[in-house]
């Protein structure tokens, strides 16, 4: 049977005074139908509703360490253990889903994942090729979790990021041949992105081996990923999550 997220989750009062996004121009991304009166992006039966745009330049939220730190404190453990993995390793949903039937595909003593190419991506047809993922000395710990727990659906791990900081940061509003849209800046993208932005911060010259770890190439890190504005102070934080990596 299908998980059901409860109707009784927290919102967190956090909210982030100046972050940081990364914008991008999509051609046939998703965003929300929103209903203003009701603060609302989830239909009747408490799922995303997504509706297909032609284009449009989209925000995705990078976190600092410091606020990653406090929008994990924020939760239960079960998705303190998801955040950890999404983040640690910058994989994918779909991709984190694949692996937990696969412990044999992690070298913990080399800190490397092997993920060979195959169905279960969003974009299989693009991104369907093998590759090899680097780990942190924290992120190999972290990954050893993933085959301790039971993944939701990506629906329902949706639902809860959007439930629990639906006004971490305001949502993004773009208008599309004369209809407005909503994309919430904070979704399981920001994991990916996030690590991938630490990482090129903070192992600067190290693009191409950042690339092929995150499965794509340079031009695309740059065009997708890549986002400025982080400081040195959190060079200095983000050093515990990222040690060990190269």
């Amino acid at each position: 049977m299908e998980e059901k997220i409860k109707e009784d989750v927290k919102e967190s009062e956090y909210k982030i005074e100046h972050p940081i996004y990364h914008e991008a121009r999509r051609v046939g991304t998703t965003a929300f139908e929103y209903d203003e009166k009701k603060n609302v992006i989830l239909n009747a039966n408490g799922e995303p509703v997504h509706k297909v745009i032609s284009k449009g330049v989209w925000k995705t939220l990078v976190l600092r360490p410091s606020e990653y730190y406090e929008v994990r404190s924020r939760c239960d453990r079960k998705y303190q253990i998801i955040f950890d993995l999404l983040l640690y390793t910058g994989m994918r949903y779909e991709e984190l889903v694949r692996l937990k039937n696969h412990r044999e595909w992690v070298d913990f003593k080399n800190k490397r994942i092997y993920l060979p190419g195959g169905e279960g991506q969003k974009k299989v047809k693009r991104r369907s090729i093998s590759r090899v993922i680097r780990l942190s000395n924290q992120g190999a710990k972290a990954l050893e979790g993933l085959f301790d727990i039971e993944l939701p659906s990506k629906v329902i791990v949706d639902q809860y990021i959007y439930r629990k900081f639906r006004n971490i940061v305001p949502l993004q509003k773009i208008e599309v041949n004369g209809k407005v849209y909503y994309n919430h800046p904070f979704s399981m993208k920001t994991f990916r992105k996030t690590w991938e932005s630490w990482l090129l911060y903070y192992y600067e010259g190290r693009e191409s081996f950042i690339a092929q770890s995150q499965g794509h190439t340079v031009d695309i890190q740059f065009r997708d990923y890549f986002a400025g504005s982080l400081s040195e102070k959190d060079k200095i934080d983000m050093k515990p999550y990222v040690e060990g990596w190269l």
